[in-house]
């Protein structure tokens, strides 16, 4: 008995279907893949626990607890009044155990070369790294001081050598900062 061999085309055009849709599913997970490993990673910001006080002249900040922060990354923003001083925090940190990172117990001081009494002293610290605020508040409220406000009116007894001067004084309290 002699068999008929049938020539069909209709088996090769399901394969060649099958294979096309398996290579485009192939490529778009591997392109989807290749974005979402290739996207860079934002490190998450640091926890720490920094207490801040004004103690004369000089803004004290002490690490209590939490991450340690990266000297040559955290930058210290310090505000006096409406003036405000950016340091990188490595200059002024005391690092004790000389391992490059603000850890618990360290403390950064930072001294003002004229008197900070009144004024008041705000603080940011903020790690470059994630780009987000590690600590910020007011350390010292600004207080009032009494200015006298003086008004000079016209003379009187004018003469040749001599007149008689006028003047008003009001006290008003006024901020330092004004």
């Amino acid at each position: 008995m002699k068999m008929k061999i049938k020539n069909s085309d209709e088996a090769i055009s399901e394969i060649v279907g099958t294979i096309l849709l398996l290579g485009i599913a192939v490529i778009l997970f591997s392109a989807l893949f290749i974005f979402v490993l290739s996207s860079p990673f934002t490190p998450s910001s640091p926890s720490a626990n920094l207490i801040g006080f004004v103690e004369g002249n000089n803004v004290i900040i002490e690490h209590h607890g939490g991450d340690s922060l990266d000297l040559d990354t955290t930058e210290i923003l310090i505000r006096k009044g409406y003036d405000g001083t950016r340091v990188n925090a490595g200059d002024y940190v005391d690092d004790t155990n000389g391992n490059g990172k603000w850890d618990i117990g360290e403390r950064l001081v930072y001294s003002f070369n004229g008197s900070i009494t009144g004024w008041q002293i705000e603080t940011d610290i903020i790690d470059q790294l994630s780009n987000s605020i590690v600590m910020s508040g007011i350390l010292q409220r600004e207080t009032e001081r009494t200015i006298p406000i003086v008004t000079t009116r016209d003379a009187t007894d004018i003469k040749d050598n001599s007149a008689k001067l006028w003047m008003d004084y009001d006290f008003k309290d006024y901020s330092p900062g004004l």
